[in-house]
């Protein structure tokens, strides 16, 4: 790679590494202050519970450390991306990368778990106690989940990909 594509990538990558950095404490901040100074009905309200009379303050803080769960593992994916950035801005960014990539791919896959199971356990909690016949399990799947699976397999392939590459590089070098 010529010297100014390098550190071209270096820059790119830096800034990436930040951003992903900064985005990720944004994103905690904004959604666990949101989270937590949200009056609680609204907070639950796409669960679809219509009395919430027999929850106990300890299920809506319960609910609230689950929200802050998914929030958690979304920014530690922001993290993971971060790592990868790092990785590119190395003097020899394919094994760094290659390594990186899987983790972070690791971490989409857990953000994506977490997120799936946020609705179920949160309405599993506010459904204790509830008379019989008023609880619910509210399962929550769409496109979101979806595109984040699909981005986790991409991420997976291209990790492999790179590590492929960093291997016929290594192998090359051996030649010169």
């Amino acid at each position: 790679m010529s010297t100014r594509n390098a550190d071209g990538l270096r820059r790119l990558a830096v800034t990436g590494r930040w951003g992903c950095v900064v985005a990720a404490a944004v994103l905690v901040a904004a959604t666990w202050a949101h989270i937590w100074t949200q009056p609680i009905r609204e907070l639950v309200a796409p669960l679809g519970f219509v009395s919430l009379d027999h929850v106990a303050a300890w299920q809506f803080a319960l609910v609230r450390v689950i929200a802050c769960g998914a929030t958690a593992a979304a920014a530690a994916s922001l993290l993971g991306l971060a790592a990868c950035f790092r990785a590119m801005s190395t003097d020899d960014p394919f094994p760094a990368t290659a390594a990186a990539l899987p983790r972070f791919a690791s971490t989409v896959l857990v953000a994506l778990l977490v997120s799936a199971v946020t609705a179920p356990l949160s309405s599993l909690v506010l459904s204790a106690g509830a008379d019989p016949g008023q609880g619910r399990v509210v399962v929550t799947l769409g496109a979101n989940h979806a595109f984040a699976l699909l981005a986790t397999v991409a991420f997976y392939a291209l990790a492999r990909l790179v590590r492929e590459a960093a291997r016929i590089e290594r192998e090359n070098a051996e030649f010169v």
